[in-house]
């Protein structure tokens, strides 16, 4: 997509449970909304996108907003 010029404002993430994606999306679309799905969920896994997306935020010195299953991340370029 960003080979050919296109440029979402949102991402929404309803993937793998590591979101080894955040990184990809970011690089290629820094500009996009990233927030997705699961913050809740693997409480017994030690909740997988919990630890992935703030492994994510701190790496970047970015926030991440969670409500319930969803989060979004704000800090990100403009």
């Amino acid at each position: 997509m960003a080979a050919v010029g296109v440029r979402p404002d949102l991402i929404y993430f309803d993937s793998n449970k590591v979101l080894d994606d955040l990184r990809v999306c970011r690089e290629l679309f820094p500009a996009a909304i990233l927030c997705g799905d699961d913050w809740t969920w693997g409480k017994d896994q030690g909740y997988p996108v919990q630890v992935a997306v703030n492994d994510f935020c701190h790496r970047y010195g970015l926030t991440v907003t969670a409500r319930r299953a969803t989060w979004i991340i704000s800090g990100l370029d403009k």
